[in-house]
């Protein structure tokens, strides 16, 4: 899914009242379910939740056609998620206070660098086609073990007494898989490569790849069952949707039909 498009989210939806001269938070608790469900990461969760309240700071109004929400709203929003999904270069800014005479501006330079942010984070998680075989969606806990065995093939490759263009090559394969990993769907070429450079290794070189490999291995198989259950499904509702009533009974020729024509058991 797009996480530049939130689900479900229109000029009219969500549109929040006003009472007393105050309205509820741009974003809620349920906004932040959404972003966990949506993305796995926590700078895609973020960019989630930066689109959103950018998309409703320019089309929620009032009846009147006002605003409901302005860059103070954004940035009251905007900043604490990014200081709870760690986007560092958002972390040191300040919410304002409404009676500061700057205030509107810090909050504009505010969704400006935030807004930049979440595009770069865009490009650095570019989806690929999620019905591409070559593929595979990664989950958090697949992404940390693979992390962690990454670091360890890193370590083994470093004490290994190769050629130093060979071990060069190595690496650059293992920092490529490094970089693939961490958007939203990981090609499997990029092990492959890896796979090929050591072929020819010592045992415990091979040990940790083969590691590398299982784990990607795991997360295609869940990912093809997940597929293979919501194909079965999706297949079992259009059979349910289709299915219709038996149609009427045909008149006897030569007879007026009643709705009282058939007979009665008794």
């Amino acid at each position: 899914m797009d996480i530049s498009q939130p689900a479900n989210e229109s000029h009219n939806a969500r549109l929040c009242c006003i009472h007393g001269g105050r309205h509820r938070a741009m974003i809620d608790e349920d906004d932040l379910a959404d972003a966990a469900l949506h993305a796995k990461e926590p700078t895609q969760q973020f960019r989630y939740v930066e689109r959103l309240a950018l998309r409703r700071l320019q089309t929620t109004t009032n009846f009147d056609e006002t605003h409901v929400f302005d860059d103070f709203d954004y940035m009251s929003a905007v900043l604490p998620a990014a200081q709870a999904f760690g986007i560092s270069e958002l972390a040191d800014w300040k919410l304002p206070s409404r009676s500061e005479d700057e205030w509107a501006m810090i909050c504009r330079d505010f969704r400006a660098a935030a807004t930049m942010i979440s595009q770069r984070i865009m490009f650095e998680h570019a989806a690929r086609a999620t019905s591409d075989p070559n593929t595979v969606a990664l989950g958090p806990v697949a992404k940390e073990k693979l992390r962690f065995h990454l670091a360890q093939l890193r370590s083994i490759v470093d004490s290994e007494r190769v050629a130093d263009w060979q071990k060069q090559d190595i690496l650059g394969a293992i920092s490529r898989l490094e970089r693939e990993i961490e958007k939203v769907r990981t090609p499997l070429s990029a092990v492959f490569d890896i796979v090929a450079k050591v072929w020819d290794g010592d045992t415990k070189l091979r040990d940790a790849v083969h590691q590398v490999l299982v784990i990607l291995q795991d997360e295609n198989n869940l990912e093809k069952e997940i597929a293979s259950i919501a194909a079965t499904t999706k297949k079992a509702l259009g059979r349910a949707e289709t299915k219709q009533l038996p149609p009427p009974r045909p008149a006897r020729k030569g007879k007026e039909t009643s709705p009282f024509d058939d007979e009665i058991p008794f």
